[in-house]
C-alpha cells in the first residue's frame, strides 16, 4: 500500500513509518551516539527495516523503533495483552527475531535475514496472530491523515 504525499508523490509503508519515526533512530545515525562508543545505524539497514516494515508488518506500525549499540534497529509490537514481537535488523543482513504470542507461543532465531523460514516466522507472528492485528491496524483519528504526509 502507498500513501500519498501531499506533493502528490506516493511512498510506500515502510518508508511513511520510518520517516513518521524519525525522532526515535535519527540520532543514532552517527557514530558514538551514545558516548560510549556506539556505532551509528548504517542506510543499509534503515533500507532493510523499511523493507521489511513494507513487505511484513501488513500496515501494523510497530509500538517501538529504537537504535542498538551495534548499529542495528529494533522494531517490536506489543499489544499489552500477551503478544509480543520484537524484530531486530542489524548489520550485514543479520536479523534476530523474537516473539512471545498466545497463539504461536515463544520463538526466537538470529541470524542472516536469508536464513531459511526467518522471514517468514516473523510474516507469520504479525500476520496471523488475530489480536495483534486487531491491536496494531493504523489508527484512524482525527490527527492520523495518511494522504497528507
Amino acid at each position: 500500500m502507498s500513501y500519498i504525499r501531499s506533493d502528490f508523490r506516493s511512498v510506500n509503508f515502510g518508508e511513511w513509518v520510518m520517516r513518521k519515526r524519525k525522532a526515535d533512530y535519527e540520532f543514532a545515525l552517527y557514530p558514538n551516539w551514545d558516548g560510549r562508543g556506539a556505532s551509528s545505524v548504517s542506510p543499509d539497514v534503515l533500507k532493510t527495516s523499511k523493507t521489511m516494515l513494507q513487505l511484513h508488518a501488513n500496515r501494523r506500525e510497530p509500538n517501538d523503533i529504537y537504535p542498538g549499540k551495534d548499529g542495528s534497529l529494533a522494531l517490536t509490537w506489543d499489544d499489552g495483552i500477551g503478544n509480543y514481537i520484537y524484530c531486530e535488523i542489524g548489520p550485514d543482513d543479520f536479523m534476530h527475531l523474537y516473539y512471545d504470542t498466545l497463539r504461536l507461543g515463544k520463538w526466537e532465531l538470529s541470524a542472516k535475514i536469508d536464513e531459511p523460514g526467518l522471514v517468514e516466522r516473523l510474516n507469520n507472528a504479525l500476520k496471523h496472530n488475530e489480536a495483534v492485528m486487531r491491536s496494531f491496524s493504523m489508527p484512524m483519528s482525527s490527527n492520523y491523515v495518511p494522504a497528507f504526509l
